[in-house]
């Protein structure tokens, strides 16, 4: 259960909190609920902000391959490149 618990989120603390609850003799249930309710939007928000980086870094990687593609020998600066902001990417990526 515990180990179960550990990869749905939970912390130690927090299962030391419901154990003791049930040691007290109350109902942790909905205490319980609310915890794992936290931990899916918090989750979900990761996911989301996981996924604007993902774009990001997609685009980012188009813009790179657009710039090494058109380079001969000159360096293409990619790094330095970062320093843009996102709309001047993003003009560059669909050019």
């Amino acid at each position: 259960m515990i180990q179960a618990a550990l990869e749905l989120g939970f912390s130690l603390d927090e299962l030391s909190e419901i154990i003791a609850m049930r040691g007290a003799g109350r109902a942790p249930c909905k205490h319980v609920r609310a915890l794992a309710g936290q931990k899916l939007a918090s989750l979900d928000a990761r996911i989301k902000e996981l996924e604007r980086v993902r774009r990001l870094l997609s685009q980012t990687l188009a813009a790179w391959d657009a710039s090494l593609g058109s380079s001969t020998t000159k360096p293409a600066r990619l790094l330095e490149s970062l320093a843009a902001p996102i709309t001047r990417r993003d003009r560059k990526v669909r050019s």
